[in-house]
């Protein structure tokens, strides 16, 4: 990433974002889709549409047994995510948002632990956000068709930054996205047209 500050060619970029900047947060974001491209593409399955599809479909048919199972069992009936925050962590939150001291002998602690059970969300809808969620991504297309390709991280370095500069500035920057990509990416010839076609 250092060769975003040294390398010469990344100079008329810059300038570009220099240009459309609002403040300074710009470069910094910048820097983040930059990295999180990086990153991301590195953490990614690297699925086919098909194995991407029957992979979140997989999710929420698991999501939906679980949700089912644990409404027929009585043991789980009441179960609640607030249980298993500790009470050192309902402490830190009561110092933090500044409320009365934690006690509890007094029943403070109670009080507090009692107001995070109203905004804390039940298993039940963590599950149904999970299988909604998951019903989404079965449907989308994989940022990368073939994502086992020489040039995949080539792809979805292009696609994801391209994205997030269209979200900042209201364009893709494809002269932007084709010099950054070739000076981070190791033995890339790419240019603004081979970037323009690839997220068309």
């Amino acid at each position: 990433m250092l060769r975003m500050l040294t390398d010469l060619r990344m100079k008329n970029v810059w300038e570009a974002l220099q240009r459309r900047s609002k403040n300074d947060q710009d470069y910094s974001r910048f820097w983040s889709a930059c990295t999180g491209a990086i990153l991301r593409w590195r953490g990614e399955l690297k699925h086919s549409a098909k194995e991407q599809r029957e992979f979140y479909e997989r999710i929420y048919e698991h999501a939906a047994e679980l949700q089912n199972l644990l409404g027929q069992s009585r043991e789980f009936q009441f179960y609640s995510i607030n249980r298993l925050i500790k009470d050192s962590t309902v402490e830190w939150l009561v110092d933090t948002l500044d409320a009365h001291p934690y006690d509890e002998a007094s029943g403070e602690g109670s009080y507090a632990r009692f107001c995070l059970s109203e905004v804390v969300p039940s298993v039940h809808n963590v599950l149904m956000d999970i299988a909604e969620k998951a019903k989404q991504y079965a449907e989308q297309s994989p940022v990368v068709l073939k994502p086992r390709s020489q040039n995949a991280h080539v792809h979805y370095f292009v696609r994801f930054l391209s994205k997030c500069l269209r979200e900042y500035y209201g364009q893709p920057l494809h002269e932007v996205v084709a010099v950054t990509a070739s000076v981070l990416l190791d033995d890339v010839d790419i240019d603004a047209g081979l970037v323009r076609k690839l997220v068309a």
